[in-house]
């Protein structure tokens, strides 16, 4: 309806298994999951007993989605921007995992709760 057929292709991917760089992506759009082992316990019901266990947690830190993307940003030539979202909380940890991987150009926006919740990358 905006014209955009011909500009724009959307395609979804499992970063685990489907990609090896960025190198054709202008742009990577992710909602992985961040819930760490620890967390999972203290959700909501609403959210415990009825999303998908794997869209919510890695089985690990929470993390492991964050540093894979990451990774293969920086296996990429640049020239693509990354939108993560982040749990509540997680910022600092985000944080750590960019400077880790001497990612510097990034920014942080928060939603209408003023909590963090996208980091933009650029690779």
């Amino acid at each position: 309806s905006n014209g955009t057929s011909s500009k724009i292709s959307f395609q979804r991917k499992d970063i685990l298994k489907d990609i090896e760089s960025f190198e054709a992506y202008d742009l990577v759009v992710s909602n992985p999951p961040y819930i760490s082992n620890d967390e999972i316990a203290g959700l909501q019901e609403e959210v415990k007993n009825f999303e998908p266990f794997n869209a919510l947690t890695d089985n690990s830190d929470g993390l492991d989605f964050y540093r894979k993307i990451i990774e293969t940003g920086k296996k990429s030539s640049g020239g693509t921007d990354i939108l993560l979202e982040i749990g509540d909380g997680k910022k600092e940890l985000v944080e750590s995992l960019l400077k880790e991987y001497n990612v510097t150009k990034y920014e942080f926006y928060r939603d209408l709760l003023n909590i963090n919740r996208v980091v933009f990358i650029e690779i």
